[in-house]
């Protein structure tokens, strides 16, 4: 189902808009597509990591000698074999343990050999020595005054109230948070918690390393930015960019989680060792125990209302559990003590959010990181403030968020913003006010809340070749939603007038394309996108000033259109593109633009910012709305989503199928953490569930059909207006499926995944 709602006097495109296919479908659904997996070259050796046995303590020893002397190994390296040097948010991480171990995954060495099978052998010869020292899996024990500290060469930061295992600190305060909780008339408090989940792409890691005897070194990826590894490699390993080359791979799921370095270091390291290409793989197993998943979050919320069911004052307090490294956990943080609070005109906000390490994998971006944990906290007290004061949860919404012309809660001026139409179309789409229920069974409505990453730079090139067909050449790179291969080129089609099939995108290889910041932020069609209308208008002009000298006329008075460039008012006077273009190679030089893109931050009130926080705006904020129909068995706490409504704040849809997709898809994704997925531990900070069979993830049978619609009109900054689409719509699931699980039962459910054990334990709690 598509609807589209706030749609006012949108200029008529002849290729944006359109419900086109992405140019590289073919490719993809016939196995023609290499992904990370599938790169081999001659005399190719395989290689494997070994990843630590423990989750906290020394390491005293590794001896390595008889993985040597097996038969077909070719290197064997531990950190001795690279820089002493850390990485990291926080200069944290090293690429191999040297002296301590952090978490169950940790890497202590890695071998190269003829086949796989060998390679394993050799990992398993390895002897390794540890001292132990105690594991610490929840926040709550890591910031206690007696427990061990896990990074000692870490300062806390200075401004943080609580210093033990703290690595960030971030505050918004607005207002006076005490005084007007003791104005209001209704007081509300919550706690909620969620769950570690891994992103759950199909293709693993993978990645193969070439280095040649100009100690040039070569790298095939499976990952999100290229550019970002080739620094990032550049960095550690001590090698000059010039001799770096990142070529992007098809990707097979990145959904954030390949936003840095993982094998790549091991395969460049031992093919400087050997002189061979080096591949590695990760198994699933070993992303299981090893990656980058999304963190767990804790919350304390407090609301004061009036009688009229107005947010006077909210007050949050979370706790990020950022695993063995900062990671990309500052930057749910930061997230986290914004989102945390909700989209809502508040005058009064008092959010404070600390960062703390454990002894858990490392965690990373996911899919709008730090927003659905955020998400289900605020709109799950959102829902309970509702019941409170006595008003329809979506009506309470109506009556609170923001509209264009708000501000933010840290002093930005909002514009653009289609949430109040987003809410309205799901009112509509959904029929919330006459929807039949049925015994147990509920209904529950949420809204996320996201931004776009325009503040990272995107570059193009657009090139008209002799013949009239055009190339776009683009560093940014795609990680499976079909923005580079779907979007970028509709935009030069619309600013030339030459039909999408005469339109080829070469992507990624960061030796032959501009740079661009990574496929994340949901920035590729709006920060590249402007890059590739920028680059093909100019184009555009050279091909006018062309046509003018044919046409005896102004620049100014031509138009493209159907592959001709032609008077406005004489449209019969024209000169076909591939004309000019054939001549271009004799006459005036080759038709070329080239453009990067890169969003300044928005102006906000530094006063409401403390702690960490570089940056108290967001670019571009985008909503999506999810409204859910949950059936609950009570004897089995089994909860089936019987219907699913989705609706998003768009700006302007460029590619509506991508756009239906990217809906549809982060939906699904996000019932799948809504409902049953979680990486679980055991007290020995040992990963429980490392495989597909027991760490759960939706299927076709645990979904419904989902209803998709967008809103048009709230425009943006990007092309023609245009939002970041791919994130927000995982944001919403959680919470509107626990909204509809209390509209059901009466039981708020305040842990995640709202799987059968967490609901039948409320029950009988009940």
């Amino acid at each position: 189902m598509l609807l589209k709602k706030g749609v006012l006097n949108l200029p008529k495109y002849s290729a944006v808009g359109k419900r086109l296919p992405r140019k590289d479908a073919f490719n993809v659904v016939t196995g023609a597509a290499l992904y990370g997996v599938d790169i081999s070259l001659p005399g190719m050796l395989y290689g494997k990591i070994l990843f630590s046995k423990i989750a906290h303590g020394r390491l005293k020893k590794i001896n390595t000698k008889k993985a040597e002397n097996l038969s077909g190994v070719r290197s064997v390296i531990t950190h001795k074999d690279f820089p002493d040097v850390v990485t990291g948010t926080k200069n944290d991480k090293p690429l191999f343990s040297r002296n301590k171990i952090y978490h169950k995954g940790d890497r202590i060495a890695a071998v190269a050999a003829d086949s796989l099978e060998i390679a394993e052998k050799a990992i398993s010869l390895i002897d390794v020595e540890y001292e132990t020292l105690p594991v610490l899996l929840d926040p709550d024990d890591s910031i206690k005054d007696d427990s061990p500290v896990i990074h000692e060469d870490v300062n806390p930061p200075e401004w943080s109230p609580i210093k033990k295992n703290v690595c960030a600190f971030y505050t918004i305060k607005k207002g006076n948070v005490d005084e007007a909780f003791k104005k209001s008339d209704i007081i509300v408090e919550d706690f909620f918690e969620t769950s570690m989940v891994h992103q759950g792409y199909l293709e693993p890691h993978a990645a193969v390393a070439q280095v040649n005897n100009l100690d040039e070194v070569t790298v095939w990826s499976s990952t999100q930015t290229p550019f970002g590894l080739r620094s990032e490699l550049s960095d550690s390993l001590g090698i000059p960019l010039n001799k770096i080359r990142f070529i992007h791979t098809y990707t097979g799921g990145g959904f954030g989680g390949k936003l840095s370095l993982t094998v790549e270091p091991a395969c460049v390291v031992l093919s400087q060792k050997t002189g061979r290409a080096v591949k590695i793989t990760l198994t699933r197993e070993e992303e299981l125990i090893s990656t980058n998943p999304r963190v767990t979050v804790k919350f304390h919320l407090k609301s004061g209302l009036n009688k009229k069911g107005k947010i006077i004052a909210r007050k949050v307090k979370s706790f990020v559990d950022a695993g063995a490294y900062a990671g990309s956990a500052t930057g749910v943080g930061r997230m986290s003590v914004d989102l945390g609070v909700g989209p809502y005109n508040i005058e009064n906000v008092d959010s404070e959010c600390y960062v703390v390490y454990t002894n858990k994998m490392s965690c990373g971006a996911f899919r709008a990181p730090g927003s659905p944990q955020a998400s289900f906290a605020s709109e799950s007290h959102t829902d309970h403030c509702a019941k409170k004061v006595g008003i329809d949860p979506l009506d309470f919404r109506l009556n609170n968020v923001w509209v264009n012309g708000s501000y933010s809660h840290t002093g930005q001026k909002l514009e653009g913003i289609g949430l109040k139409d987003s809410l309205e179309q799901i009112e509509k789409d959904s029929d919330w006010n006459n929807i039949s229920l049925a015994k147990n069974q509920g209904k529950g409505v949420a809204i996320g809340m996201w931004m776009t990453a325009g503040s990272l730079e995107g570059g193009a090139w657009v090139k008209m070749n002799e013949d009239g067909s055009v190339s776009v050449v683009t560093g940014a790179c795609d990680s499976g939603s079909g923005a580079t291969w779907g979007g970028l080129p509709m935009i030069a089609s619309e600013e030339l007038g030459v039909p999408l099939d005469k339109i080829s995108i070469y992507i990624a290889d960061t030796a032959n394309t501009p740079f661009d910041a990574a496929a994340d932020g949901s920035r590729t069609t709006y920060c590249t996108g402007n890059a590739v209308k920028d680059a093909a208008i100019q184009v555009r002009n050279k091909l006018f000033e062309s046509a003018s000298k044919h046409l005896d006329c102004n620049s100014n008075d031509l138009e493209i259109y159907d592959g001709v460039i032609r008077i406005k008012n004489n449209i019969d006077n024209n000169v076909p593109i591939s004309v000019l273009a054939a001549e271009s190679k004799t006459a005036g030089g080759q038709f070329l633009g080239g453009a990067s893109y890169v969003f300044p931050s928005p102006e906000y009130d530094e006063s409401t910012v403390g702690g960490d926080m570089t940056s108290g705006s967001f670019i571009a904020p985008t909503f999506a709305v999810q409204v859910a129909v949950v059936e609950v068995d009570e004897e089995t706490g089994l909860v089936k989503t019987i219907r699913y409504v989705a609706t998003q704040d768009v700006g302007f849809a460029v590619n509506p199928i991508g756009v239906e997709g990217q809906i549809e898809g982060g939906a699904v994704q996000g019932l799948g953490q809504a409902l049953m997925e979680k990486v679980v531990y055991g007290e020995e900070g040992e990963t429980l569930n490392p495989n597909l069979l027991d760490y759960k993830m939706p299927t076709a049978l645990d979904v419904p059909y989902i209803e998709s619609s967008y809103v048009e009109g709230n425009f943006a900054d990007g092309p023609y207006g245009s939002k970041g689409v791919g994130e927000p719509p995982i944001v919403p699931p959680p919470a509107a499926v626990g909204n509809a699980i209390y509209h059901a039962t009466g039981i708020r459910i305040r842990k995640l995944p709202l799987d059968p054990e967490t609901v039948s334990s409320a029950f009988m709690s009940k």
